[in-house]
């Protein structure tokens, strides 16, 4: 059974009790017991508390704080929703109007005698493009334009047959396929041209390898083969002196120094002969 819970004794808070006094009263510790039992039916009252409305429990409804924030941020995304659909709306009038234009523009064409050029290459990414992810009434991207427009970012890139950015069109397969056959053609091509380079280079080296050592030493004094001593003796005098250190004194000096260096070897292996 309940305790009264109109007895101020009993609503009394236990933590207002002197816990010493009821150690030594028996009085105090019976008030203690009753004021423990009125605590515990205060709570259970509160929890078996229901709403009006809907019947649900007290604590299954939030406070006014929550309430506060739960609505601010139901305004701040119903404000988020108002501001896209207004972008979009917008971006649907930009359509029309660009559409329009195009239109406008072949017919200013078609008037004055100016050629209406056609196009399916986005401007930027230099690719044939195809159909629109934005909206499905777009048959392929293409723009309408004039040699007056040719370079009027506000026609270039905008599909004239649906209005949407060329950006939203995706590349055309065929047109990607076509690349990708361009470009493993040259990259065939430019293989064929290293490996015929190289091919050309060993042949070079095998013919320098062959090539007898006198024959590459009268190559270097300027002489053929069947040169007598006296040509060759000849020949390296006038080379020397000309690729001699102290002949090219400056920036040619070491060039000279080299082509000294490589004469006078080139003698002394024919004079070893």
């Amino acid at each position: 059974m309940a305790p009264n819970a109109a007895d101020p004794k009993i609503i009394q808070s236990v933590s207002h009790l002197d816990w010493h006094a009821a150690s030594i009263y028996p009085c105090s510790a019976i008030r203690v017991q009753q004021n423990v039992e009125a605590l515990q039916w205060i709570q259970e009252v509160k929890q078996s508390m229901r709403c009006s409305h809907c019947w649900c429990l007290a604590q299954e409804h939030e406070t006014e704080t929550q309430a506060k924030v739960r609505g601010e941020l139901e305004a701040a995304a119903d404000e988020r929703a108002r501001q896209k659909r207004a972008r979009d709306a917008m971006e649907a009038q930009h359509r029309i109007n660009r559409v329009q234009a195009s239109r406008q523009r072949a017919e200013n064409a078609e008037q004055e005698g100016i050629e209406l050029r056609k196009t399916r290459q986005d401007m930027l990414r230099g690719a044939e493009l195809g159909g629109c992810e934005g909206c499905s009434e777009c048959p392929g991207f293409e723009v309408h334009y004039t040699e007056h427009h040719a370079l009027d970012t506000k026609v270039m890139f905008y599909c004239s047959m649906c209005g949407c950015d060329a950006a939203k069109h995706t590349i055309c397969s065929a047109w990607k396929a076509q690349e990708e056959k361009k470009r493993k053609a040259l990259e065939h091509e430019q293989e064929a041209r290293r490996k015929a380079w190289e091919r050309h280079n060993h042949r070079q080296q095998q013919t320098a390898r062959s090539q007898p050592k006198p024959a590459a030493a009268l190559k270097t004094l300027g002489l053929h083969l069947g040169a007598t001593t006296k040509q060759i003796s000849a020949a390296y005098r006038k080379m020397a002196l000309r690729w001699h250190p102290d002949k090219n004194p400056g920036a040619d000096r070491e060039h000279a120094q080299a082509k000294f260096v490589e004469v006078t070897e080139a003698f002394k292996s024919l004079r070893d002969e």
